[in-house]
């Protein structure tokens, strides 16, 4: 089994009052939930440069400075999370079948049955590297 590569993106407002998600359709375990925008590395492609497009490819908007906040194991190989901030997130739209919504960060954990395990834990450890 080779390794895939994979990134996912936290996109905040400048004063970090909403936070850019979407409700994934894949993989099966995270199926219904929802989380950030992110997949896989494309041959020659950093991670970094993946991000970009992933988040362009799923909720229309191209964000350009990014921070790795960690790199981690994932389901099928390592995993890049980063963070950032736009001043574009109203214009962020439902670009694949996984829909996108903006959240307040504030209220994540008062629906955390409807998240990924890793999105409050995340979402904190961005909101403080970014405060």
């Amino acid at each position: 089994m080779s390794l895939v590569l994979q990134v996912e993106g936290l996109v905040f407002a400048p004063d970090l009052s909403q936070v850019l998600m979407l409700e994934k359709a894949k993989p099966v375990q995270l199926q219904g939930l929802w989380t950030f925008p992110g997949g896989h590395v494309e041959a020659g492609e950093s991670p970094l440069d993946a991000i970009r497009r992933e988040v362009m490819e799923e909720c229309g908007i191209w964000v350009q400075d990014w921070v790795l906040l960690e790199e981690i194991q994932g389901l099928a190989g390592p995993l890049f999370v980063f963070y950032a901030t736009s001043t574009k997130l109203a214009d962020a739209r439902t670009c694949t079948i996984e829909p996108v919504k903006v959240w307040n960060p504030s209220t994540l954990a008062d629906h955390a049955a409807l998240l990924a395990p890793h999105v409050l834990r995340w979402a904190q450890e961005a909101q403080a590297k970014l405060s």
